[in-house]
């Protein structure tokens, strides 16, 4: 069974995540899942779905395997700007260790791995909001993922006092492969 929604998120640079980790725990915030994520993004030979800002997706955690396509609903100079991303968000859950079945599969039908990387993320839920925080394999840099409604992200970075934290506008995958190129920030 397949899932759908508006998925309306704002990433941060974080540059003390233990200082982080204490704010979360004094707002209430509760631990939902920790653990390795392994991420890979398939794309057509050409790139059409990098050039529409699309992302496809094979993801393994703590929870299984999921296939989630992304499709942008807010204009790249918005979220330069800063403002949160929002995007549709369609994830297919699947058993537990059918990554390599579902590579073959999308493979098979002409998408390649355009990239894959490794995060360490903890996953905490804060009222509405569900904040991940995200350490990069490559180049160790952290980041913190807000995704709640919209109304709800400012109040959210106000109570874990990350008003002055740096937005990122770039996705992992525009991450890692600037870091990998050395031209990470």
């Amino acid at each position: 069974m397949s899932d759908s929604y508006h998925e309306v998120e704002l990433r941060l640079v974080i540059s003390d995540p233990q200082q982080l980790h204490r704010a979360l725990e004094a707002a209430g915030a509760t631990v939902i899942g920790q653990g390795l994520v392994r991420t890979a993004s398939f794309d057509f030979a050409d790139g059409r779905l990098q050039d529409a800002r699309q992302t496809l997706r094979l993801r393994e955690d703590w929870t299984g395997t999921t296939l989630t396509a992304k499709v942008p609903l807010t204009s790249q100079a918005d979220e330069d700007a800063g403002q949160a991303k929002v995007r549709e968000e369609i994830n297919i859950p699947l058993p537990a260790d059918t990554g390599a079945t579902m590579r073959r599969l999308l493979q098979s039908i002409g998408l390649r791995e355009s990239l894959a990387y490794d995060k360490t993320r903890t996953s905490w839920r804060l009222g509405q909001a569900r904040i991940d925080v995200d350490v990069l394999a490559d180049g160790g840099a952290c980041y913190a993922e807000i995704e709640a409604p919209a109304a709800e992200i400012g109040a959210t970075r106000t109570t874990l006092g990350l008003d002055r934290a740096p937005v990122e506008t770039r996705s992992y995958f525009e991450i890692v492969r600037q870091v990998r190129a050395g031209k990470g920030r």
